[in-house]
């Protein structure tokens, strides 16, 4: 019951984006490299997405385009992206053959108002007001090379990778958030242990988007214990039987179209949270 309460109350703080639910995702675990931080997971992906994507799917795995707030985190975050995670340069190339990488900040709700928004709902603190000569917004952190400079309208957020001619290498840089795609870092609010990796590697839940079934196929040692639905406002609105868990299959025909979250829980004590689209 902790496990369940502590994923509810982390559901109901993300607020979640709807703009497109066809984006790629990760498509092999190989690609993630990751490490922990000051409490939070940080995994850096290395498969190209544009940005609009890449936060999708960070909100898809439960996390969001990392929020950097202060020195410290910029420099551990850089000094994993630069020494520990295997990228190679040109693999992370923008439009302007230049290597960078997604983070998560925009000005897409307001030209010039730059904002945290990993998650891409258009809500976060504003750190920044303007352009290349603009200000600094309540004190937050910002680590602009010679940018913003809005150039053919870029508005999301990114840290380059190597030095060019307005940016140092771990400086921040606005790219269009369509015309790039580039590796991406998503960070979570928690430590996830290995286990929980491998729960999630080691379960199938399919299909996504549902219609009217959802089927689990669970591959780990420990069986599944107790399956729940939960709407975005975070409200339980389904809690499946035993005979429903031990078929496999969750009966969702009656839902109306949306996002919920899938929380499986096994009788280890340890829980999944899967985000599921009707």
């Amino acid at each position: 019951m902790k496990n369940f309460i502590n994923t509810l109350l982390f559901i109901i703080a993300l607020i979640m984006t709807t703009s497109n639910v066809n984006a790629q995702c990760v498509t092999n675990e190989a690609n993630i490299y990751s490490f922990d931080y000051n409490g939070h997971t940080y995994q850096v992906v290395k498969e190209i997405n544009n940005w609009i994507d890449a936060a999708l799917c960070a909100v898809e795995n439960g996390g969001y385009l990392t929020e950097i707030n202060d020195e410290a985190e910029q420099i551990a975050i850089y000094n994993e992206l630069d020494n520990n995670a295997g990228i190679i340069l040109t693999e992370t190339q923008n439009r302007f053959s230049r290597a960078a990488i997604w983070i998560g900040g925009s000005d897409l709700a307001a030209e010039g108002v730059w904002i945290l928004d990993g998650d891409n709902d258009g809500v976060g603190p504003q750190f920044w007001e303007g352009g290349v000569n603009g200000n600094p917004i309540g004190g937050l952190y910002n680590n602009w090379g010679m940018e913003p400079d809005n150039s053919s309208d870029q508005d999301a957020l990114s840290m380059a990778l190597e030095d060019t001619p307005l940016n140092l290498e771990g400086e921040w840089n606005d790219l269009g958030e369509l015309e790039n795609s580039m590796f991406y870092v998503i960070e979570y609010n928690t430590v996830l242990g290995s286990n929980e990796n491998e729960l999630k590697s080691n379960i199938d839940v399919y299909p996504n988007p549902f219609i009217n079934y959802i089927t689990i196929k669970n591959n780990n040692e420990s069986p599944i214990q107790n399956i729940s639905l939960i709407n975005i406002v975070g409200q339980q609105i389904k809690k499946y039987s035993n005979n429903d868990i031990e078929s496999g299959y969750l009966r969702v025909s009656d839902l109306n179209k949306g996002i919920y979250f899938l929380i499986i829980e096994f009788e280890t004590g340890k829980s999944i949270t899967l985000k599921m689209i009707k």
